[in-house]
């Protein structure tokens, strides 16, 4: 339910979950440029989430490689 929630934002490619012990984990791929941190706090503050980290990590060659390269198959 809150993938699909973080989904909805603006600049959200898409949304996988992780699940670790009581925490969920969710990976986000982004669109280029795309910045939606302060979305995703001020979401987490309306729906009560526990945040225990948010961080952004650029993509390598080698993930937009494998973006590309997956998308055409």
């Amino acid at each position: 339910m809150a993938a699909e929630v973080l989904t909805k934002l603006v600049g959200v490619k898409d949304v996988a979950e992780e699940r670790v012990g009581d925490w969920s984990i969710f990976t986000m791929r982004l669109d280029a440029n795309a910045t939606p941190g302060e979305d995703i706090l001020r979401l987490a503050t309306t729906r009560r989430w526990n945040v225990r980290e948010l961080y952004q990590r650029r993509a390598t060659l080698e993930d937009v490689f494998v973006d590309l390269t997956h998308e055409a198959a």
